[in-house]
């Protein structure tokens, strides 16, 4: 069994890790093994898709799902206004990731992932 004490805002709190080894504090992990490990952001843009793309009645953008995984994680950010296409994906773990992007259409419905791009995070 490990000891630790960190300090938060004046307090000394103890604190024990045992086979697990793990303790996250907000955009900071503590492993025995690895000490402290910061969580990084990913900042993606894309293009909207064109009026080509689009019949006359079908419906339009409402917004952007991103999604960005690796073999460890996963995170999917919803972004519901169709003006933006740049987004920075907040507190990742270190790592490789893909990340791609799918367009929401007006009615809820979704389009197919975007080409895969790979982001690595420090």
């Amino acid at each position: 069994m490990t000891y630790h004490k960190l300090v938060f805002k004046g307090t000394v709190v103890t604190l024990i890790v045992l086979f697990i080894g793990m303790l996250i504090v907000d955009n900071v992990m503590f492993d025995a093994e690895r000490g402290l490990i910061t969580r990084g952001d990913l900042e993606l843009s894309w293009a909207p898709p064109s009026d080509a793309l689009f019949e006359e009645n079908q419906p339009r953008i409402a917004g952007y799902t991103i999604h960005c995984w690796n073999v460890e994680n996963q995170k999917t950010v919803i972004v519901d206004d169709p003006e933006i296409t740049r987004y920075t994906v907040e507190h990742l773990w270190p790592g490789t990731y893909q990340c791609a992007v799918s367009a929401i259409q007006a009615d809820g419905s979704e389009s197919s992932l975007s080409n895969a791009v790979t982001r690595v995070v420090h």
